[in-house]
């Protein structure tokens, strides 16, 4: 018996890392950067390898990292090998943190449930909408969220064995999270660990000297680090901290940032854990509510029992849930990826409702499966259709409207008849076999099933569509198209906008994009934006300068929203 126990935590822990490899790494270097945020980080790592500024990189004309440096050696390390930092390279350091996570949080659960229980939830989380994205993006959020989750696990397992000695990996991580983002790094894992502590019995000071050390062990190197950053960038690098870890806090910044109210966190979780969101709404119109209704009456004290009754492991996970939240709801300032820590601790609890929900009814399952596989056919449908008939945009379309929709059906068009069928065919094929033929044949698991599925309609998403319709959405051919007119020197970006650049033709023309209102250059090649153009440009230099456009965007939809155009400038 004991045998079999082992084989199946390793036949799992094998399929896990092969799905992490197969459903992250072919893609991340499809896409071209379309947004600001990825090639604002990405450049910042390209800044280290081309000018050797690793303590303290600047960048897009004198811009100062807004996070500190961890995020951005990973990337330069990982495109060292490749002589250049890219899309692929990029986005590797989080697909390669996001793995990490995952086969650390299924070693850890398998380990304190079951090796059955920890797959389920690990493929939950895998291939939950919020953390696939963050996985294969060129930003911070996935390894502050790795490190965040190492670090709590290696804190529980450190509290298992008696809280002896320094739990070394947890001071690592928790150093790696605090360079990465700042002081959150540390704190909410020693918050966490620590209020764990409290609900076992540990005297409060005795917890507070433990993890007190631990936190101040864990700020040995970020402070290295601080000190360094502060002797190159003096005040203003002082100010920049403070606007990120205390002013975003408390809602005193500069700037107006991604404000909203505290159900915006609710929102997102339940839109982040598509496509299981779905599941858990069907699985409601199939619970056993006849049994259920012994416990309305005295809801709190049942919920209380249930507290109580809570194993170590069951505590300490939702203990950290709570502690993360409630943090992440303090602050006026939200985003969907600073709540990303809770996903893999809340995929152990959908892991637990789902299993114990296959053991009630097969249907919440059938339906489920049915309605991913209809997408995969509808969409299938649609692309044939496209490639078959043509497609012309509606006649009462605006002209700006019919031409992007035009652009997004070219785009459609232009997946191969290979990619478009394999996935959806095979969905179907599944579908109708096991949910059809086999649907009384309790040998078959419908949770596998339905995870075949939703990987495979992940792989399609992001092996052909989403590629084919973000890449439409980049400027990348501009940026360099840029490049060729201006191979070498300075290339001026006017934005009449302090927090704005142009970061995505400045990434790929090598960091060579400075500020026209800081340089003051005499002639040149300029960029500005259609709306800045007339409406502050013109206004302020417009007598000063001769100019003439020499290259446009072909769409609107750049990291700036609008049309760009590249000037020839000189002064008169």
């Amino acid at each position: 018996m004991e045998i079999f126990k082992v084989n199946t935590h390793r036949k799992h822990l094998i399929i896990l890392f092969a799905l992490c490899i197969v459903t992250l790494i072919p893609f991340l270097g499809l896409i071209d950067y379309h947004t600001k945020g990825e090639p604002r980080e990405a450049v910042v790592a390209q800044s280290m390898i081309e000018k050797g500024t690793w303590i303290l990189p600047v960048n897009a004309g004198g811009d100062i990292a807004y996070k500190p440096p961890f995020y951005h050696w990973c990337v330069a390390v990982l495109s060292i090998p490749f002589g250049e930092v890219t899309e692929f390279t990029s986005r590797l350091a989080s697909a390669v943190w996001c793995i990490a996570m995952v086969i650390m949080f299924y070693m850890f659960y398998s380990k304190r449930s079951s090796s059955y229980q920890a797959f389920v939830a690990s493929i939950i989380l895998l291939t939950s909408f919020e953390v696939h994205r963050a996985a294969m993006n060129a930003r911070v959020d996935m390894v502050l969220t790795a490190l965040s989750v190492m670090a709590v696990i290696k804190l529980y397992i450190w509290w298992e064995n008696g809280m002896k000695g320094v739990p070394f990996w947890a001071v690592m991580f928790m150093s790696g999270a605090v360079l990465t983002k700042g002081p959150v790094g540390f704190l909410l894992p020693c918050a966490s660990c620590g209020l764990f502590l409290l609900f076992n019995g540990v005297n409060f000071f005795k917890a507070l000297w433990k993890l007190g050390y631990v936190a101040i062990l864990s700020c040995i190197l970020p402070i290295l680090w601080y000190y360094l950053a502060y002797q190159q960038g003096g005040e203003e690098f002082l100010a920049l901290v403070k606007e990120e870890n205390i002013d975003r806090f408390t809602g005193d910044m500069s700037y107006s940032s991604h404000e909203r109210p505290v159900s915006y966190n609710f929102v997102t979780l339940i839109a982040g854990y598509i496509p299981w969101t779905l599941l858990l709404v069907i699985s409601l119109f199939y619970l056993p509510y006849n049994s259920l209704k012994k416990y309305t009456a005295g809801f709190f004290t049942h919920i209380k029992s249930w507290f109580k009754g809570l194993d170590k492991v069951n505590l300490y996970t939702l203990l950290v849930i709570l502690v993360f939240l409630v943090f992440y709801s303090i602050p006026k300032s939200k985003r969907s990826v600073y709540i990303l820590p809770l996903y893999p601790f809340i995929a152990v609890f959908v892991a637990q409702f789902i299993i114990w929900l296959k053991e009630r009814s097969y249907k919440p399952f059938r339906i489920f499966g049915w309605i991913l596989t209809s997408v995969c056919a509808l969409v299938f449908a649609i692309m044939a259709y496209i490639k078959i008939f043509g497609f012309n945009s509606p006649s009462f379309l605006k002209p700006k409207t019919a031409h992007i929709l035009d652009i997004y059906v070219d785009a459609l068009n232009s997946i191969s008849w290979f990619i478009l069928p394999i996935i959806t065919i095979i969905a179907l094929i599944g579908s109708i076999y096991f949910f059809i033929v086999k649907r009384n044949n309790k040998k078959y698991n419908p949770i596998y099933l339905v995870m075949g599925i939703v990987v495979s309609l992940q792989l399609f998403l992001d092996g052909a569509l989403q590629p084919a319709i973000l890449n439409t959405k980049s400027i990348k051919d501009f940026a360099l198209e840029v490049g060729k007119i201006v191979p070498e020197g300075n290339i001026y970006g006017y934005i009449n906008d302090r927090l704005m650049r142009f970061y995505i033709v400045n990434f790929y023309t090598h960091d060579r994009v400075k500020r026209f209102q800081i340089e003051n250059p005499e002639e040149g090649y300029v960029l500005i934006a259609d709306k800045c153009f007339t409406k502050d440009f013109i206004p302020e230099y417009g007598d000063a300068f001769e100019i003439e456009p020499v290259l446009r965007t072909r769409h609107g939809e750049s990291d700036l929203r609008d049309y760009i155009t590249l000037y020839k400038f000189k002064k008169k």
